[in-house]
């Protein structure tokens, strides 16, 4: 019941964090990621004076998951993600000459809150970014591993009955994003998950009555990843070079016209009206001077008035 309402809190805590982010020109980041898996959860107990170990084997994960930076902010940021994978516990019985070991096989359903801090700029060429948050894991043995235990048993038992698990836990880690396309990034990411020792459903005291499976483990389980993956921006905030300074263009009357070029119409079309502007007084005063000569008397010209008699 606990682990319960420890998942509710971070599911609402998860839907007001987001109900408070502007929608507004924001950079959100739509991750997909695979990559490897390994739990450490080195356990050595005894029962009925037998000696075991217990491991886990490197296995596989698949991550998808959603960043949006918190609002006015270009540092901080939330993400929330889901993660499925399969590691498998090797069990080994030590007092078997040589020892025996049985692998359980367990999937693991992860879904985390994280807030996220990003170094405001390129390093090298890389966007690098740190994260840390709480999740929720959901531990199932897969059905080969009910099978085996119910046919072959589980450590000193020779049946028991796996069941499933929930553990709230916390992680940490970081990576880096290295810029694919305008849209698209190459995405490094490492992270340690830290929750409780998985327990496949069976106590971890031996039971009162005889015969009854158990699994005496104690501590935590540290789960390391390693991922590749790709990331897609959508909505207005990606950040974009900024468009080169365009050099105001000047009117072509006033550009001198380039080696082997033909002038401007409007140059062309200026020259005449110029020297035809100029011309016109010239013309109208040499028209005026031609009226006044011939209006003028001549002074060697006959006289044509009538002589008296």
């Amino acid at each position: 019941m606990t682990a319960k309402r420890i998942a509710q809190g971070l599911i609402i805590a998860t839907v007001l964090c987001f109900g408070g982010i502007d929608g507004h020109a924001q950079d959100y980041k739509l991750f997909l990621m695979v990559g490897g898996s390994r739990v450490s959860d080195y356990q050595s107990f005894t029962e009925l004076f037998i000696p075991f170990v217990s491991t886990y084997a490197t296995g596989g994960r698949g991550t998808l998951g959603i960043e949006t930076p918190l609002k006015g902010s270009k540092i901080w940021g939330l993400e929330g993600s889901f993660a499925y994978g399969q590691s498998n516990l090797e069990l080994t019985n030590e007092n078997t000459s040589p020892a025996t070991t049985r692998s359980y096989g367990l999937r693991n359903a992860r879904a985390a809150g994280d807030f996220v801090a990003r170094y405001p700029g390129a390093i090298w060429g890389v966007y690098p970014y740190a994260v840390a948050g709480l999740e929720f894991n959901l531990l199932n043995p897969t059905g080969a591993a009910s099978s085996l235990a119910t046919s072959q048993g589980f450590a000193f038992e020779p049946t028991a009955k796996l069941g499933s698990q929930t553990a709230v836990g916390y992680n940490f880690g970081g990576g880096f994003d290295w810029k694919f396309t305008k849209k698209i990034d190459v995405r490094i990411d490492v992270r340690d998950h830290v929750f409780a020792s998985p327990t496949f459903g069976l106590p971890t005291a031996q039971p009162s009555t005889a015969g009854l499976p158990w699994f005496p483990v104690t501590g935590n389980a540290r789960n390391l990843e390693f991922c590749i993956g790709l990331v897609y921006h959508f909505g207005k905030g990606r950040e974009t070079a900024p468009p080169a300074a365009s050099t105001p263009s000047t009117p072509s009357t006033e550009q001198a016209p380039s080696t082997g070029s033909t002038p401007s119409s409007e140059s062309t079309s200026s020259t005449p009206s110029t020297e035809s502007t100029s011309s016109t007084p010239s013309t109208q005063s040499t028209q005026s001077s031609k009226s006044r000569k011939k209006s003028a008397p001549n002074p060697s010209a006959p006289s044509t008035a009538p002589l008296p008699f």
